[in-house]
């Protein structure tokens, strides 16, 4: 709670603007539809709100000028060492991204039903027989054009090293078929790190979109060379490889 009091304006606000815009959007839906292009719009909106109230400076590097394709189902992979990585993955993939969360995020109060009904996409960790149901619900919103989000490490780095993959991301994206984008991060840790609600104002990051990577080509077998196949690309992305 220390670094609560170091920065409060900043972390008031950003807890702020996330109830504002799940309320807004828990009452909008209430009463009509929403399109998924309005919806889109309103998560950019909030990642860019809270990217400028930090001053955040970010560079997206896309040298394989990545572009999403009608009809294909797609995951982003991505290190995670930051709150901050998922509004700046939002930032940087033009598509409909949503987090697969674990399912305790949507137990909480407005925000959490605001995901839900955003089409953020929950997985039961501690309930095997639930979570299959979890995965085969996401396998249905990527074919609705649902981009799903991932951290494969499964939990925010505190030191900013990749730490090792699980395996639950590969097995769903081999299922469905998917194409991977690796997504490599550098230098949001610096700015809100793991554990810690201090905030660092005017830190810049760079966002480095590599190569897409096709899990059709990956079968149950070989879902161990998928995970090297991509852990090796966001060790690179980062400057972290072995």
């Amino acid at each position: 709670m220390n670094d609560f009091f170091k920065n409060p304006i900043t972390v008031i606000y950003a807890v702020g603007v996330t109830f504002f815009i799940s309320i807004w959007t828990i009452l909008e839906l209430s009463v009509r539809k929403v399109s998924r292009k309005t919806m889109d719009s309103r998560l950019r909106w909030w990642a860019k709100s809270l990217l400028n109230n930090i001053d955040l400076n970010y560079t997206i590097h896309n040298p394989h000028n990545l572009s999403l394709e009608k009809g294909k189902s797609y995951i982003v992979m991505c290190n995670h060492s930051s709150q901050y990585d998922i509004p700046l993955s939002l930032m940087a993939v033009n598509g409909s991204v949503r987090m697969l969360a674990k399912k305790e995020l949507f137990d909480i109060p407005i925000w959490g039903k605001g995901m839900k009904k955003s089409d953020f996409v929950s997985i039961d960790r501690n309930n095997p027989r639930q979570a299959v149901k979890d995965m085969r619900y996401a396998r249905t919103m990527m074919k609705k054009g649902i981009v799903l989000w991932i951290a494969p490490e499964g939990t925010r780095s505190k030191t900013g090293k990749l730490q090792p993959f699980k395996t639950g991301g590969f097995r769903l994206a081999i299922e469905s078929g998917a194409t991977i984008i690796p997504l490599g991060i550098v230098g949001s840790n610096k700015v809100m790190q793991a554990k810690s609600l201090k905030i660092n104002k005017g830190k810049q990051v760079d966002i480095y979109i590599g190569k897409p990577v096709d899990a059709s080509d990956y079968s149950k077998q070989t879902r161990n060379e998928l995970l090297k196949a991509v852990e090796s690309q966001i060790r690179f992305l980062i400057g972290q490889a072995n």
